[in-house]
C-alpha cells in the first residue's frame, strides 16, 4: 500500500532489493510523479491553502490599521469578519429587482389610502447580504459604541487602584484588544444575521440611507419556501412593512434620534461587579489546583462567579428599547 509522499510500507529486505535494482540510490521512490514516487501535485492544495491563509492575514492586518480600527469597537474588523463569513455574493437578477420595485410601488398605493403619513420612499433597492452589512454598519456603530465605551469604562473602574497603576501603559493595549474583541463579536453576529434579513428596517429602525426601501431577494426566496407561499405575495407583504416603517420614521424624524438616545441611556447604566471573583480567590485552597476532581467542582459550582457580573441600573431604558 502506498503511503503519503511516496513512502513505502515494505520491510528492509524490500528496500535492499530496490537498491540492487536501482544503483542510483533513490530507493523505492522512483522517478518524480512515478508509481510510488514523489508526486508534486500532492502539494497543489497546500499551496492554495497557504495562499488563502496569506490573504486572510492581509485582510486582518488591514482591519487592524485601517479607518475604523480605533475606538471601543474595531468596526473595520467587524466588517472584514462579517464579509468573510458570508463568502460568495449572490447574484440579484433583473427580474428580482423588478419584483422588488413593483412590490414597493403596489404597497405605497395601499398605504396612501390607509395611513396619514406621507410616503417616505425616495428610492427602491434590492440588497445582497453583503450590501446589508455595508449599509447597516454606520447605524450599528451608533448603537454599539456607547455600550462598548461604558463596558470598557466600567471594567477599568472595577479594577483595584493597585492593578491600574501596575498596568500603566498596558491599559492602552487592553483598550485595543477590547476593541478587537467587540469587533470580532459584532462581525460574527452580522455574518450570521445578514443572510436572514428580509428588509432594511426589519431589526427595528431603517439601516439604509434616508428614503431607501431595500429588500433582500435571496432571504425572501428562502422565507417564501419555508412558508410554502407564493413568492410574489411574500414580497408584497414585506414591501408594505418596509414602506410603512419608512413612512413612520420620515413622518416622525425624532424617532430615530430617540431610539439612539435610549441606547445611550441604557449604556450609561452598565455596571461591572467583580466581587464574585474576589470571593472566589479569597476562598481558594492552593491544594485544590492539584486535585482535578476538586478543581472541576470549583469551576462548575462557581460558574456564576468565574468572570465579572454585568448588570444595568437602567432597566427602564431596556424596556423602552
Amino acid at each position: 500500500m502506498n503511503q503519503p509522499f511516496g513512502f513505502s510500507a515494505s520491510d528492509d529486505d524490500g528496500r535492499d532489493d530496490d537498491r540492487d535494482r536501482n544503483p542510483g540510490g533513490s530507493g523505492g521512490a522512483g522517478g518524480p510523479g512515478g508509481p510510488g514516487g514523489f508526486d508534486p501535485s500532492q502539494f497543489g492544495n497546500l499551496g492554495q491553502m497557504l495562499s488563502q491563509f496569506g490573504q486572510m492575514l492581509g485582510s486582518m492586518g488591514s482591519a487592524m490599521s485601517g479607518p475604523g480600527s480605533s475606538g471601543p469597537v474595531n468596526y473595520q474588523l467587524a466588517r472584514t469578519v462579517a464579509l468573510q463569513a458570508l463568502g460568495r455574493t449572490p447574484v440579484i437578477t433583473d427580474s428580482s429587482r423588478t419584483a422588488v420595485q413593483e412590490s414597493v410601488r403596489l404597497a405605497e398605493l395601499w398605504l396612501d389610502d390607509t395611513t396619514l403619513f406621507p410616503s417616505g420612499v425616495h428610492r427602491t433597492e434590492a440588497w445582497t447580504p453583503q450590501q446589508w452589512v455595508e449599509q447597516s454598519l454606520p447605524t450599528w456603530e451608533k448603537i454599539c459604541t456607547p455600550v462598548a465605551e461604558q463596558m470598557n469604562s466600567a471594567t477599568k473602574g472595577a479594577m483595584p487602584e493597585e492593578a491600574r497603576q501596575l498596568a500603566g501603559p498596558l491599559l492602552g493595549m487592553l483598550d485595543q484588544m477590547g476593541g478587537m474583541g467587540f469587533g470580532m463579536q459584532l462581525g460574527q453576529g452580522l455574518g450570521k444575521l445578514a443572510p436572514a434579513v428580509l428588509f432594511s428596517s426589519e431589526v427595528g429602525i431603517p439601516f439604509g440611507d434616508d428614503g431607501v426601501a431595500a429588500l433582500s431577494p435571496a432571504a425572501i426566496d428562502a422565507f417564501a419556501d419555508e412558508l410554502e407561499l407564493p413568492r410574489q405575495e411574500v414580497v408584497v407583504f414585506l414591501a408594505a412593512r418596509e414602506a410603512a416603517h419608512l413612512r413612520l420614521f420620515s413622518g416622525a424624524p425624532w424617532l430615530r434620534a430617540r431610539f439612539l438616545a435610549t441606547v445611550d441611556e441604557y449604556a450609561r447604566g452598565i455596571r461591572v461587579d467583580t466581587s464574585g471573583l474576589d470571593d472566589l480567590a479569597s476562598g481558594l485552597d492552593p491544594s485544590m489546583l492539584q486535585d482535578p476532581a476538586k478543581l472541576q467542582e470549583l469551576l462548575s459550582g462557581g460558574a456564576g462567579a468565574i468572570g465579572p457580573k454585568v448588570t444595568n441600573v437602567n432597566e427602564a431604558a431596556l424596556g423602552r428599547l
